[in-house]
């Protein structure tokens, strides 16, 4: 069995009941290619050796730590079943000792790492603990010199906590809540201490709790040598991060390879090869379902109107051939409508629509954050469906935008400044610009067209209700003064009474399938909110200011999005 099979298989296996569960087990094994990112939380202890080494000793015993470390890192992959797409990112803090070895074992296997610091570095290399300074003075230059290693991708300060013990804790819970799974590198005997708020074994209870699979490294030194015991704990709780369905397929040929099997990635794309891959693919399904889905439901409603008309037109008819016929054609358009009704509904082609739809507005929203040095993080916390399962490209979104942009140069020779670029684009392309990119123009052209939709519906139910409601009136005046006489009469009006009603009923489904009331409602107001950012936006003074506002108008739009794909993917049917 190949990787892709055996994440294919392990997906199906750890996910039976998931959503998407068909999709992973009916994708073929060569289809899996679009990276995705496995966040690897790590914590460690100060003193990995008992008594501290020095010297040459310490450095050859660190050196073989590291190396032992990416070793394990390897056998991790294998432990939680990855596929060749997936690559590591490191999640950490960096204090002296075990975390430091971390690093290194990140820089030497050319994996991304995040670095989640309790204050300020300065102030963070020189804090004074109970036992004294927390770094000497080489292990303060070993630390700047590795946070400033390319691979370090970010590193930021997650709390605004005073103390000393709640802002390690702060850091423990960052590290723990955006990790998938966790090692831990501890001197041997250390895991019988209790644990502290913000120690090794306070996140190592945190993992617990989190039932999330936990490699468990134990070193003791044997003549200077370290040897390590090694522990996997599976935890429960891990998900293999996918696409969903179709989604994870090839992507379309000449677009950005993904990474190689091992700890050590391949090319893993910059963030404008990844949604610029995703983009080629998602858009073309999106609109292709949404064309699907609409048609459907004319083709439903028509279909069982016709069926309707028909079925009076046998009513009324005493001709044999014509009865056969009449009848015969009835009952295909029942057929054909009852059987389109069963395909949406078992080809999934509705959360499909929903879960491209939602991909591509993510990985749009990516794209206009370059040049800007902020995370990603609001990505994931955009309250869509779990059925459709986009955390894991959020996350990869995140991790890419960090890598690139740790990677950008400042601007010189008195050019605009990235973040000025970036909100002039923004400004430009994504809020006023023409559609589809820009959202002001799309969402007024949508607002305006729902609502003249939804107008000619209720034109259409109003006028067939009364039309309804003539006949049926004029009907019972042909009883009443023909005394019966008048039968072809009598039936004309009796079809029309019947017919009118189902078409009045038949425009209300229309309107209520394509939700045509709250998106005119809905996107007029997305109209003005965004006016209003962008008025102020284009003359941000200040980066801050700037990402500040792009936030508000990113969490707008992919909230509309969230909302509208919550709507959809519980719908069930046209």
């Amino acid at each position: 069995m190949d990787a892709c099979s055996k994440f294919l298989w392990c997906s199906a296996r750890r996910s039976p009941d998931g959503p998407n569960a068909e999709d992973h087990v009916t994708n073929p094994p060569e289809a899996c290619k679009v990276p995705l990112v496995v966040q690897v939380g790590f914590a460690g202890s100060r003193q990995l050796a008992d008594p501290p080494l020095a010297g040459a000793v310490r450095e050859k015993f660190e050196t073989d730590l590291v190396n032992t470390l990416v070793a394990q890192l390897t056998g991790l992959r294998k432990s939680l079943g990855l596929g060749p797409h997936h690559f590591f990112c490191g999640v950490s803090s960096l204090a002296a000792g075990a975390d430091t070895i971390f690093t290194r074992a990140c820089d030497q296997a050319n994996i991304p790492q995040r670095v989640f610091l309790p204050e300020p570095l300065d102030e963070f290399l020189g804090a004074q603990g109970s036992r004294g300074p927390d770094f000497q003075p080489q292990e303060q230059d070993n630390a700047r010199n590795l946070i400033g290693k390319p691979h370090v991708v970010e590193a930021t300060v997650v709390t605004r906590e005073s103390g000393r013990h709640a802002r390690f804790a702060d850091v423990n819970l960052e590290i723990a809540y955006e990790s998938d799974c966790f090692v831990t590198l501890r001197r041997a005997g250390a895991g019988q201490q209790p644990a502290k708020p913000g120690g090794t074994a306070d996140l190592f209870e945190i993992a617990k709790r989190l039932r999330k699979p936990h490699l468990i490294l134990e070193v003791a030194v044997e003549k200077g040598f370290p040897m390590v015991t090694a522990r996997f704990e599976e935890g429960g709780a891990f998900d293999l991060p996918s696409l969903p369905g179709e989604l994870a397929v090839a992507p379309p040929p000449g677009s950005v390879p993904g990474p190689v099997p091992g700890p050590v990635p391949g090319p893993v794309p910059t963030l404008d090869d990844y949604t610029r891959m995703l983009k080629t693919h998602a858009v073309p399904l999106a609109k292709r379902h949404r064309r699907f889905f609409e048609w459907s439901a004319y083709v439903i409603v028509t279909a069982h109107l016709l069926a309707t008309v028909l079925a009076v037109i046998a009513m009324m008819t005493h001709e044999v051939a014509v009865l056969k016929v009449v009848l015969s054609l009835e009952l295909l358009l029942i057929a054909g409508g009852v059987t389109v009704h069963e395909w949406v509904h078992r080809s999934h082609r509705l959360r499909r629509w929903v879960a491209t739809r939602a991909v591509r507005e993510l990985v749009r929203s990516a794209g206009y954050f370059k040049g800007l040095q902020t995370t990603l993080g609001h990505l994931s916390t955009v309250p869509y469906p779990a059925s459709i399962g986009l955390r894991a490209l959020a996350r990869t979104l995140n991790v890419l935008h960090l890598r690139d942009g740790s990677q950008v140069a400042p601007a010189g020779n008195g050019s605009s400044a990235p973040w000025q670029i970036a909100r002039d684009r923004y400004v430009d392309v994504r809020l006023c610009g023409p559609k589809p990119e820009g959202q002001i123009a799309y969402y007024r052209s949508e607002s305006k067209r729902a609502g003249l939709i939804r107008v000619a519906a209720q034109g259409l139910f109003l006028l067939f209700s009364v039309m309804a409601f003539l006949f049926s009136w004029l009907k019972l005046e042909a009883a009443i003064t023909s005394h019966g006489h008048d039968t072809s009469l009598l039936a004309l009006f009796g079809a029309l009474a019947i017919i009118l009603p189902a078409a009045a009923v038949a425009a209300l489904s229309i309107a209520a399938a394509l939700d045509l009331a709250a998106r005119k409602q809905t996107y007029a107001d997305m109209v003005t909110a965004l006016e209003q950012i962008a008025a102020v936006l284009a003359d941000a003074p200040s980066e801050r200011e700037c990402i500040r506002l792009i936030l508000d108008a990113e969490a707008r739009i992919l909230g509309e999005n969230a909302n509208w794909a919550s709507r959809r993917a519980f719908t069930g049917n046209p």
